[in-house]
């Protein structure tokens, strides 16, 4: 079973690399877990400065040989390519409701780590976080959208059929 969930810390700190990487490389990839632990399909978030948690997937995972020129450094990790932003939360809403219970929500915040465990690591680890909520709650958005812009795209197609 691939990984469920891969969370990274942004600091609050303007300097710190991680701040300065997610400026620049943020919203398209990132440097996997240590242990090259991510999956495509699996969920990709950010807890971003104690403020908001940022939440995308992750549609493709490359080797560290197929590191994008612009990352400038050199890494053993894989590298995560993220698809669009599913979901922003703000910090409070996210420990308080939907990720109640999920890891380092109410911990100490770490900068510059990261971490990905499995649903079955996350059933035991992390049992008071409901994982399947989650996924329902991120997606859920996500598929009213697709299914939004499916409908625009057959009333334009309607206009030519008439």
């Amino acid at each position: 079973m691939p990984p469920a969930i891969t969370i990274t810390f942004i600091s609050k700190n303007a300097y710190h690399p991680t701040n300065i990487c997610y400026n620049k490389f943020g919203p398209k990839y990132w440097d996997d877990h240590p242990d090259n632990r991510s999956k495509i399909g699996g969920y990709f978030v950010y807890y971003y400065k104690k403020h908001e948690v940022r939440i995308h997937k992750i549609i493709d995972v490359l080797k560290p040989t197929e590191r994008p020129a612009d990352m400038e450094w050199d890494s053993d990790r894989n590298i995560l390519c993220l698809g669009p932003l599913l979901k922003v939360i703000k910090w409070r809403d996210w420990i308080n409701g939907i990720g109640s219970g999920a890891p380092f929500a109410k911990d100490k915040y770490r900068n510059g780590a990261t971490f990905s465990w499995s649903q079955i690591e996350l059933n035991k680890k992390f049992a008071k976080f409901d994982y399947n909520q989650f996924v329902n709650f991120v997606d859920e958005d996500s598929l009213n959208d697709e299914i939004k812009q499916l409908k625009i795209n057959y009333d334009d197609y309607k206009k030519y059929l008439i």
